[in-house]
């Protein structure tokens, strides 16, 4: 049995005995919970606050435009026709509008769960009085165990059925900074338990710790993500498995053999150094993108639909053959 194999066993099993503990204790501590999160929970914030656009929105979209630019002037591979780039300007929004607002609500949620059903090994509660240090010091802790959930759960979208809607980020063939929120919506709706449920587990966290942390991961992700997808020659040379940079991300999206399945961290490539899916390119290594054999989404609706008539597909097929479903 591959090494792969026994992580996805020894990870899925983790995972299906901790959401079935959380799940019982949920519904034991229910009333409290539901009682604390709807009560508390600022929708006014979340929903339509000025602060929303003056501290996400607005520098992000201001991000995309001063890349936009640099792009055309100093490309690593074939610069986006102008189609092409609306399109994919159309589903980050999509993205943009629902990742921040789903984070901070499902942040808030899990802190009234850990503080009320008292889970968790690790305590990064920022209490009253916790010095700057202690507060970042819980912030990166929860942002790497962040990475680490989502790598995994990267590795797994690319061997399982769940390619098909990961997929529609793939198929690109023009890799450039509006890459970075082109995701099929199912996929956020799935990233949320899947990534952000485990480490309520492991840490001790409050409401505000929760929200906050999220609401800001989710912000603070969103322009990193947005930078490394740029289609420019920017490598971090030494410390390129310390921090992920467009050239590390590209030999991700890369069209090439050799690349194939590399590279999957989001944020920190040592968990790839660690488990082995690393690739270190060369000093001018940029390859072309996109997935080898399949042609691009060209409208909005079809980056919509995509997973849905793959997934008919693969239906379609099984039935056909008699054979069990690919997972």
């Amino acid at each position: 049995m591959s090494i792969m194999k026994h992580w996805r066993i020894a990870y899925g099993a983790a995972y299906v005995c901790g959401a079935a503990a959380l799940t019982i204790a949920l519904v034991i501590n229910a009333p409290s919970i539901a009682s604390n999160t709807i009560s508390k929970l600022d929708f006014n914030w979340a929903f339509w606050s000025p602060s929303v656009l003056e501290l996400g929105v607005l520098p992000y979209i201001g991000l995309w435009g001063i890349l936009a630019l640099l792009e055309r002037r100093f490309p690593a591979g074939t610069v986006k026709s102008a189609s092409n780039w609306f399109l994919n300007l159309k589903i980050n929004l999509l993205g943009l509008i629902v990742s921040p607002l789903l984070s901070v609500l499902l942040g808030v949620f899990l802190g009234y769960v850990s503080s009320s059903i008292d889970v968790g090994f690790f305590d990064l509660r920022i209490t009253q009085g916790v010095g700057i240090g202690r507060a970042l010091v819980a912030f990166f802790i929860w942002f790497f165990a962040i990475d680490f959930f989502y790598y995994w759960w990267h590795r797994f979208q690319h061997v399982s059925f769940l390619w098909q809607q990961h997929k529609v980020h793939h198929l690109d063939e023009n890799v450039s900074a509006v890459t970075a929120l082109r995701v099929h919506w199912l996929e956020n709706l799935a990233y949320m338990p899947m990534v952000t449920l485990p480490p309520t587990l492991l840490f001790k966290f409050d409401p505000a710790t929760g929200g906050i942390a999220l609401g800001v991961i989710s912000l603070f992700t969103a322009f990193w993500q947005t930078f490394f997808h740029a289609n420019l020659k920017v490598g971090f040379g030494w410390a390129s498995p310390l921090f992920v940079s467009p050239q590390i991300h590209r030999i991700h999206h890369s069209r090439l053999t050799e690349h194939l399945d590399k590279n999957f961290a989001g944020y920190f490539p040592i968990l790839d150094v660690a488990f082995g899916t690393y690739y270190h390119p060369g000093p001018d290594e940029y390859p072309p993108t996109g997935v080898q054999g399949e042609k691009d989404v060209e409208s909005f609706r079809e980056s919509l639909f995509l997973p849905v008539r793959e997934w008919w597909k693969m239906f379609r097929a099984w039935r056909t053959r008699g054979t069990s479903v690919p997972v």
